[in-house]
């Protein structure tokens, strides 16, 4: 007998581990010159020193106080001055990190800093000490590596940093970002932002000449792009077109963050401003501490920014109006280059059962339940139901975390229940969604002509 199908409706929902983060989109590292992405619990840290022994570690401090907690060697880099680690990624369950001098992508432990027998080399190592990893952007699957002697970019497996694939830029890739359809990537001398396909890495447009490109952030519409021009450029992502610019301090700009409201963005100026994203005013700015600002990450209540050598410690800021907490960590013996970190509390903060609208209205919804409860309307006539849920809202084949295509409470009568105008469904354990992501969910009923 044929079956037709109506589609009831679809949302947006978000899980992350802590009820501390109202907003995460964690595969966009946004804004990461010097990457900085901030965890409940703990802050990763790398950078250089110009000294005869480099200080080359990736570093582990706790957020709330930024004290230390652990460090481990990255390379020993004796002799070879300014080298070290330029550029760090976090995950749910490891670190990543690379630079200059052994020119070599590394992966380490979250929990206790040991490296994996992993590794990958962006450049073979010769006399040029500053060929190396320069940036570094992930997805679920990859680790994207851009960098200096006209390498382009280079993607690996994040599982064991085997080579996949890469593309070219034109010259140095400074820094690159990601959204979950595209890969956008500035540098110097091209001093461009391109914009290619995750999918397979082919080219898709380029920005105008924008100076030297050395932070970038994305949002759902925007990136803002800044660099050598003293200035913050805001493109549309849909063709990378200039639609504002903020005002020019006068001095690089090594970084940029992001919230929902507002961008944060300092370098050699010394200083960190935060603007309006929507028309680039400055709202607040931080004390100038004579030091080139080469890290900021935020949460929802502070901003962190790294100092280069001069200072070479990490301060803890309000974010309402970007005035210090008191709080900085130990001189990291050079220059703070990246800091990364993450959300990592290890369970839901609620535990029970958590109920889920399959409707416009839910969109934006948190989930702390790795398997939270569904509810639609109820159907009439209907034999069976089709739930999906995708990490893009298109659906492709390939984003399906979730596709159950057989939905009754005869196949599901443990998880299944409905009245006379809802379903409910409990998302089987088997199917448990991965922490620190976005979703999309849609259902659609089976039923007889």
């Amino acid at each position: 007998m044929k079956k037709n199908i109506k589609i009831i409706s679809m949302s947006l929902i978000f899980l992350i581990s802590s009820i501390s983060i109202s907003f995460l989109f964690i595969n966009v590292k946004a804004g990461k010159e010097y990457p900085t992405d901030i965890s409940s619990t703990y802050i990763y840290a790398g950078g250089y020193s110009d000294l005869a022994t480099p200080v080359c570690n990736v570093t582990q401090y706790w957020q709330t106080n930024l004290t230390l907690k652990n460090q481990v060697v990255y390379a020993n880099l004796a002799g070879q001055n300014g080298t070290g680690i330029l550029d760090m990624l976090e995950d749910n369950n490891y670190i990543y990190a690379g630079g200059h001098g052994i020119n070599t992508l590394r992966k380490y432990y979250k929990s206790n800093l040991t490296a994996l027998p992993y590794e990958a080399v962006y450049r073979t190592i010769d006399g040029d000490l500053y060929t190396g990893i320069r940036s570094l952007a992930q997805d679920n699957t990859y680790v994207y590596v851009g960098g200096f002697h006209n390498l382009g970019i280079k993607r690996y497996w994040k599982s064991n940093l085997t080579y996949k694939d890469g593309a070219a830029y034109g010259d140095k890739v400074y820094v690159m970002d990601i959204d979950s359809t595209y890969l956008y990537a500035g540098g110097k001398d091209t001093n461009r932002v391109y914009k290619y396909l995750l999918s397979d890495l082919s080219y898709v447009t380029q920005s105008a000449l924008l100076g030297n490109v050395y932070a970038l952030a994305v949002d759902d519409t925007y990136i803002y792009a800044a660099g050598g021009s003293g200035l913050v450029e805001k493109l549309l992502k849909s063709d990378l077109t200039n639609v504002l610019a903020s005002t020019n301090h006068g001095a690089t700009i090594w970084m940029i963050a992001q919230d929902d409201t507002y961008i944060y963005y300092g370098g050699e100026g010394n200083i960190v401003y935060q603007c309006w994203k929507s028309n680039l005013t400055e709202k607040a700015s931080t004390v100038n501490y004579g030091a080139t600002v080469y890290g900021i990450e935020e949460d929802n209540t502070y901003l962190y920014v790294a100092y280069q050598s001069a200072v070479g410690k990490i301060y803890k800021f309000w974010k309402s109006n970007l005035t210090t907490t008191s709080i900085e960590s130990a001189s990291y013996g050079g220059s703070f280059i990246t800091i990364a970190s993450l959300n990592e509390t290890s369970s839901p903060t609620s535990n029970g059962p958590q109920f889920l609208s399959i409707s416009s209205s839910s969109n934006g919804t948190i989930l702390y339940n790795a398997t939270p409860t569904f509810n639609w309307t109820i159907v009439s006539n209907t034999s069976r139901y089709q739930l999906q849920i995708s990490t893009t809202s298109s659906f492709a084949d390939t984003d399906l975390v979730v596709n159950l295509t057989n939905v009754s409470e005869i196949n599901f009568a443990s998880y299944y229940d409905e009245n006379s105008t809802r379903v409910s469904f409990t998302l089987p354990t088997i199917n448990s969604l991965s922490s620190y992501n976005r979703y999309y969910c849609r259902v659609r009923a089976f039923y007889r002509s």
